[in-house]
């Protein structure tokens, strides 16, 4: 009996030795590739990621991180993570765009009615309301507003003789702009048809 249990302690003191061979597995939280703007945000928030090891539980993420919100451009944030073993795991990337909705931009138009249409609008960002204007947006000498909502924007607009009115989002597809809306007619019968605008940034 004593031989017995003298091998079951030696079994349990080889068991509790044997050492840890599986990495930690990474976990990116939130929008990957993820867009920032430059007028809604003094510094990128930053969702997260998750680190789980299969003998440790939850274990210390590692995070490299540069995103500049005064430079439009592409960054990279790294996560990975490390166990008591030292076992590492494999590196993931979050992609974040800062985009700077302001300057001039070359536009392509495309209606569901109306067809195709090539345009240069001019946006212009409002840091006292929190808005911004794009200049010969939809069509030349109108002016577009459009406020902050939800880490983007919203347009509601309706010219000054009340002749035409758009709704819809400006989004960003990397630094690029898009704006998917509807176009009112409110001259006789309403006509709406249904827009996108993308806009390639001049300057």
């Amino acid at each position: 009996m004593k031989n017995l249990l003298l091998l079951i302690f030696f079994i349990s003191i080889f068991a509790s030795c044997k050492k840890d061979d599986n990495p930690p597995t990474v976990t990116i939280l939130g929008k990957n590739p993820d867009t920032v703007y430059v007028k809604t945000a003094a510094e990128y928030n930053d969702p997260g990621a998750t680190a789980t090891d299969p003998e440790d539980g939850p274990v210390e993420l590692i995070i490299a991180k540069n995103v500049n919100m005064q430079v439009v451009g592409h960054y990279l944030i790294f996560y990975s993570a490390k166990d008591k073993y030292d076992n590492v795991s494999e590196k993931k990337e979050r992609h974040v765009y800062v985009v700077k909705v302001n300057g001039e931009f070359t536009a392509t138009e495309n209606c569901s009615a109306s067809g195709t249409q090539n345009l240069v609008v001019t946006a212009t960002s409002n840091f006292n309301n929190d808005t911004i204007s794009l200049k010969d947006f939809p069509v030349a000498s109108f002016t577009t507003k459009a406020v902050v909502k939800e880490g983007g924007y919203h347009i509601f607009q309706q010219d000054i003789n009340s002749v035409l009115q758009i709704e819809g989002d400006i989004q960003a597809d990397h630094t690029d702009l898009v704006i998917n809306y509807t176009r009112t007619s409110l001259i006789g019968p309403p006509a709406t048809e249904n827009c996108s605008l993308t806009l390639k940034r001049n300057n």
